[in-house]
């Protein structure tokens, strides 16, 4: 939680980098550098900072993104929205099918992603960012 990060945020001698995660939506990476910048400020200190873990946009998770109602559906995850679900419903019972132009589509934007993710990074100042190998 809140109260926990920035107990360890309290020790900076405990830590040579600031390590976080971007397992979501690339402009994340944004907000995440700019609070942990002010919170380093307020403790007057400052200390690299690296993405250790980073996952493509996935649009849904948590259940099922192939149904549009029910119990258990899928939480639309940003930048998609509850308007979305429908369209994504059968976006991904195409990738389930195989359907190779949906497949290719999902090649071409999981290449963007990452580079969007490394170019708002670099821009950041993030001194590491790791992604997934996506072959």
């Amino acid at each position: 939680g809140l109260a926990d990060i920035r107990k360890v945020l309290d020790r900076p001698d405990l830590f040579d980098v600031l390590n976080v995660h971007n397992l979501g939506w690339p402009y994340e990476i944004e907000s995440i550098v700019q609070w942990l910048k002010y919170e380093t400020s307020l403790r007057g200190y400052s200390k690299p900072i690296i993405i250790s873990d980073t996952a493509p946009t996935s649009f849904a998770g948590f259940g099922s993104a192939t149904r549009t109602s029910g119990a258990g559906l899928a939480i639309m995850l940003s930048p998609a929205t509850e308007a979305d679900r429908v369209r994504l419903a059968e976006y991904f019972k195409k990738l389930i099918a195989n359907d190779q132009e949906y497949v290719d589509w999902l090649r071409n934007f999981l290449a963007g992603d990452v580079v969007q993710r490394v170019v708002i990074a670099a821009e950041q100042g993030i001194a590491l960012i790791a992604v997934p190998d996506l072959r």
